[in-house]
């Protein structure tokens, strides 16, 4: 198990957008769980619960990680409860992640903490400070890297800085490697993205490579990348 494992407790499904409007700015998800729970994990990403997950880390860490799992246990409780501001602050008696982050950041364990510090401002709304913290966070070769990427790309996308947002989506396309799950979901918001950035041409090219190499994905076989190639691309459909 890596060290940065993603653990989300949540019945997570994979989704694809079905809608054949660009997306703009007034298009935007309106929170960060109500359309995007699944940049946080997708395809069949085993779930972990939280008491088995620190059970497991608890034995395989040196000392600093696993004082830092054990302050993480009751913030990432609030976290899946969605209580953000008690998983940030703390509640009076436990530490929040803020605080965890500053005392242990430099661990692996407290690198984790940076992940949920960062998801859970960009679920209180708190972009500037999602963004900042998510920028932080050590990525590795790991499904939690590649959806603290796309978490990127959704807080960026909310800011209208599309170009950026497209950049993160393409980066957690292809962490840890490219699948025909999480790969073709991140690449259609990164094609979407680059549409309302106006990079027509850069958008038609991820949408055929959805098409020529994740026929079996949802985009595909739903429709959804066929409706926007023959919006950019409507000689192609004649």
């Amino acid at each position: 198990m890596n060290d940065d494992e993603v653990i989300d407790q949540d019945d997570v499904t994979y989704e694809e957008e079905t809608t054949s409007k660009a997306h703009g700015a007034s298009d935007a998800p309106q929170s960060f769980f109500s359309r995007y729970r699944n940049l946080l994990i997708v395809g069949g990403v085993a779930l972990i619960a939280v008491g088995g997950y620190f059970g497991y880390q608890w034995s395989q860490k040196d000392k600093v990680n696993q004082e830092a799992q054990a302050a993480m246990i009751t913030s990432v409780l609030y976290y899946e409860q969605d209580s953000m501001q008690k998983a940030i602050n703390g509640d009076g008696q436990n530490s929040g992640l803020i605080d965890i982050v500053d005392e242990f950041g430099g661990s692996a364990s407290g690198n984790l903490a940076r992940y949920y510090l960062g998801t859970a401002y960009l679920k209180a709304g708190n972009l500037e400070e999602g963004i900042a913290t998510l920028e932080e966070y050590k990525k590795g070769n790991s499904m939690v890297s590649a959806a603290a990427y796309g978490a990127l790309g959704y807080a960026h996308e909310q800011k209208g800085e599309f170009e950026e947002a497209a950049k993160n989506y393409q980066e957690a396309a292809h962490t840890p490697e490219d699948n025909m799950y999480s790969t073709p979901f991140y690449l259609l918001h990164a094609a979407r993205n680059l549409e309302s950035a106006n990079k027509a041409e850069e958008a038609l090219a991820l949408y055929k490579e959805i098409k020529e190499k994740f026929p079996q994905s949802d985009a595909s076989r739903d429709g959804t990348v066929d409706r926007y190639l023959a919006k950019l691309s409507p000689e192609d459909f004649e």
